[in-house]
């Protein structure tokens, strides 16, 4: 049994539901009280990045793992270039862009 399955299993016999509300606050207690690593590894000459947790919670958890880390990136990135370089909101609305047209691309 994987530590996320285990905590699931312990939130389950508390009486925890799993509604969206609930599974997102289930997730980020779980992120809070253990040690998780993911490893983005874009090997040369390719587009499609190979992603690894330690958690063994599949695409769920590195969505909230990746969803923990978008912050702190977000902030280094504005004290590289400075507060009076960019407008924060308008860098947060191209970054999320960037990340919606990427999310989208080959759907149909």
């Amino acid at each position: 049994m994987t530590p996320l399955q285990k905590h699931l299993k312990e939130e389950q016999n508390k009486g925890t539901t799993f509604d969206l509300d609930s599974f997102g606050e289930i997730m980020d207690k779980f992120i809070l009280e253990n040690d998780v690593q993911m490893i983005v590894t874009l090997p040369a000459g390719e587009k499609t990045p190979k992603v690894v947790d330690n958690i063994g919670g599949g695409p769920v958890m590195t969505f909230y793992l990746l969803l923990n880390a978008i912050g702190p990136v977000f902030h280094d990135l504005l004290a590289i270039c400075g507060p009076k370089a960019m407008d924060k909101e308008k860098l947060a609305d191209a970054l999320l862009e960037l990340v919606r047209a990427d999310m989208l691309e080959g759907q149909q």
